[in-house]
């Protein structure tokens, strides 16, 4: 179907300067090798660039464009299916900006619940004074300390002061990985220097449908 869309939008004339089709899907390419041979003037998509193929004129080499077409370029062609979810990095989902539950060291319990209350990933990031991320105040902490009197207290009294981080670059399955095997609902993302860049929950990759 999409290579008689293609050979019907563009044609197929003899006419030397007919400019190039530019294909992304392997089967869509090799119809139209097998509809138009030797006049086929493309060019296909393989890797992370593009590739000319103009001198491929038969399905032998075609043939050989498929098996050059790897997992990476399902996901960049085929991004909502599930191998596509798969090779999804936490950078594709997770929330950043004035989405994070972020407080500073020392800030009062009452306001850090209030951040978390109103930002609902049931956790709260804490920085220390040069903007790293120090510790984290979970839903947990507080249910671990409600024999003190939690308006009484600061951040530093309850946080955990290793929480559990990832980079951008990290695949989503990784993450949820990650996730699974400590048993908590949401992962600080974080640069090179410990300082927070974004959050990514459980839910975020139940949503694009890793978990």
């Amino acid at each position: 179907k999409i290579a008689c869309q293609v050979a019907r939008h563009v044609g197929f004339g003899d006419d030397a300067a007919e400019p190039p089709i530019f294909i992304k899907h392997p089967d869509a390419a090799e119809m139209l090798a097998r509809q138009h041979g030797d006049r086929l003037r493309h060019r296909c998509a393989l890797g992370n660039e593009w590739q000319p193929l103009a001198g491929m004129h038969d399905i032998g080499d075609m043939h050989q464009a498929r098996t050059e077409f790897a997992a990476t370029d399902f996901h960049v062609f085929h991004p909502g299916g599930k191998l596509g979810a798969s090779l999804m990095h936490v950078a594709d989902v997770m929330h950043t900006g004035e989405r994070l539950p972020l407080v500073a060291k020392g800030t009062p319990m009452p306001e850090a619940i209030t951040v978390l209350s109103r930002k609902h990933f049931g956790c709260v990031g804490v920085l220390d004074e040069d903007g790293r991320l120090c510790g984290i105040v979970t839903e947990g902490d507080m249910a671990r300390n409600l024999t003190r009197n939690l308006s009484e207290l600061a951040v530093d009294d309850i946080m955990t002061r290793t929480p559990k981080t990832v980079k951008p670059t990290v695949l989503a399955t990784a993450a949820l990985a990650l996730l699974n095997q400590h048993h908590i609902g949401a992962l600080i993302v974080i640069d090179d220097d410990r300082r927070p860049v974004g959050l990514v929950h459980f839910h975020d990759l139940l949503r694009i449908g890793v978990a």
